[in-house]
């Protein structure tokens, strides 16, 4: 993954903690590799500070994790 990679991956990623968004729903927005990469990629990118990221407990059980700007 390049850097304009990330930069196009940068600007899928939703803008305000109120439309914060599953890693799937971007990898859909994106469209471009495989979903398991956008997740790796979005948690690095939540890592080293360059988005956020918030658990959510989901109503079946379990957490889902959504991503922000």
């Amino acid at each position: 993954m390049t850097e304009s990679d990330l930069d196009k991956l940068w600007n899928v990623v939703p803008v305000g903690e109120a439309n914060a968004a599953a890693a799937s729903k971007i990898w859909k927005r994106l469209d471009m590799w495989t979903r398991p990469t956008i997740q790796h990629k979005l948690r690095w990118m939540a890592d080293v500070g360059r988005i956020h990221r918030l658990s959510r407990p989901m109503p079946m059980g379990g957490v889902v994790r959504l991503y922000y700007r």
